[in-house]
């Protein structure tokens, strides 16, 4: 029997899978902080590479939940109000170490993602990511 991953030939959801599997595992022990600065870097890595991807791909035409991208939009243009009038404009888009999860730039690269997850997922996907969580969840928690 040899395991292969069963969407390998979609790239998109392959990046978001797999990014999606690594993020949680990831840490680091040359940073001042263990964790927060090697996901944060690898949730853009992967908002770049998904985007590439989906670009490759030449599927231009885009599935979306309206409710979520509604809200997802009236939250865009809160950050960026914040962001707009804050007294450090630079903490507010890049954030600050060592919480980066708080800037402009998180939240765009935190939608970038989750907008495209919802793009590619279909019901086989979605109950195979929920086994691939599960199973890293439970490989962590032993």
């Amino acid at each position: 029997m040899q395991l292969r991953f069963p969407y390998r030939d979609d790239p998109l959801f392959s990046v978001l899978a797999f990014g999606t599997f690594l993020i949680p595992l990831a840490f680091s022990l040359w940073t001042r902080e263990n964790f927060e600065t090697v996901k944060w870097v690898l949730l853009l890595v992967v908002a770049g590479a998904a985007l590439v991807a989906w670009l490759w791909s030449r599927s231009f035409g885009f599935r979306y939940h309206r409710g979520f991208t509604l809200a997802y939009g009236a939250f865009c243009l809160w950050a960026i109000g914040a962001t707009v009038v804050s007294l450090n404009r630079y903490n507010s888009f890049f954030g600050y170490n060592p919480r980066f999860t708080g800037s402009l730039l998180f939240f765009g690269a935190l939608g970038v993602v989750t907008l495209l997850l919802v793009h590619a997922l279909t019901r086989d996907r979605l109950i195979f990511l929920f086994q691939l969580l599960t199973g890293l969840v439970l490989a962590i928690a032993v």
